[in-house]
């Protein structure tokens, strides 16, 4: 059902596809469920915007340079609304990044961390 939806909604291509599908044997189904839920919440879709902005702590916003799901200048939008937004784009990359590319993905999330905390730390 998660797929459908996903499709429904985006032109995606067959790679991402197969990786997707593949992907969700690892998901646990309540993830599952509630992510899809998420998706098709009116809610969610109308107040993004308002979401993003209200976030107080640093956040990292990620595109793969080929997402045609959330597109990299989609991404970028939405990082631009955040107060503390930092947007970046991944080459070569897709809509998967933490199945393409998982050791980028972990080298952004890791220094997403640090920043923050040695923000945190200088504060105090």
């Amino acid at each position: 059902m998660f797929s459908r939806l996903v499709l429904s909604r985006n032109t995606v291509l067959k790679p991402d596809i197969q990786i997707g599908f593949a992907s969700l044997g690892l998901c646990d189904p309540l993830a599952i469920e509630q992510t899809t839920r998420e998706i098709t919440s009116t809610y969610l879709t109308r107040q993004i915007h308002e979401l993003v902005a209200s976030l107080d702590q640093p956040a990292l916003f990620v595109a793969g340079e080929g997402d045609p799901v959330m597109t990299p200048d989609n991404t970028e939008k939405l990082a631009s609304m955040s107060p503390h937004g930092r947007f970046v784009c991944v080459p070569d990359c897709g809509h998967l990044i933490t199945l393409e590319l998982p050791l980028t993905a972990s080298e952004l999330m890791l220094d997403h961390f640090s920043a923050f905390e040695r923000r945190m730390v200088s504060a105090s």
